[in-house]
């Protein structure tokens, strides 16, 4: 799903469900031009012919780290991007330590590489959402608060 609105410098991609659900939020809470992209593993045959980078300057890779898709690729837009010679912002979620060593282990390679390949990085841990907002209130509406933080973090990166 490509929507473009204007002629936008920046390319906002959500890969995954999270960076999916993190891409609407963003795209309803921004008042930016941009091209908004969103891909899920249903959606992986595709990846590779979008032509993601043409028209932006900057793009900025959302998703949430520790699975597959969004991890991986992830990893593989931000060293096709950084080739096209783009500035490039990542937006991240690092899972909830509840969620397993492994995921959290995988989640943490991947910032770390992406924070020596890419411009800026924007990491929220998850774990961080229960300390703010407490565990009283219904996951769907922590996922929207995290949403809206990281949201204001890239609008400050905007600026």
């Amino acid at each position: 799903m490509t929507t473009t609105v204007g002629n936008p410098p920046y390319t906002f991609i959500g890969l995954g469900g999270a960076g999916k659900k993190l891409l609407a939020d963003v795209k309803e809470l921004l008042e930016v031009e941009a091209t908004f992209v969103a891909f899920d593993d249903d959606s992986m045959t595709t990846i590779e012919d979008e032509p993601l980078f043409q028209e932006s300057s900057s793009i900025f890779l959302l998703a949430g780290l520790g699975g597959t898709f969004g991890t991986e690729q992830m990893l593989v837009l931000a060293r096709k991007a950084k080739e096209a010679n783009k500035t490039v912002t990542v937006c991240a979620t690092v899972p909830f330590s509840f969620e397993g060593r492994s995921k959290t282990t995988k989640s943490l390679e991947a910032v770390k590489t992406l924070q020596q390949l890419v411009d800026s990085t924007i990491i929220l841990h998850n774990d961080e959402l229960f300390t703010k907002f407490g565990n009283q209130e219904p996951m769907h509406k922590v996922f929207k608060e995290g949403n809206r933080l990281l949201a204001e973090r890239l609008q400050e990166v905007l600026a």
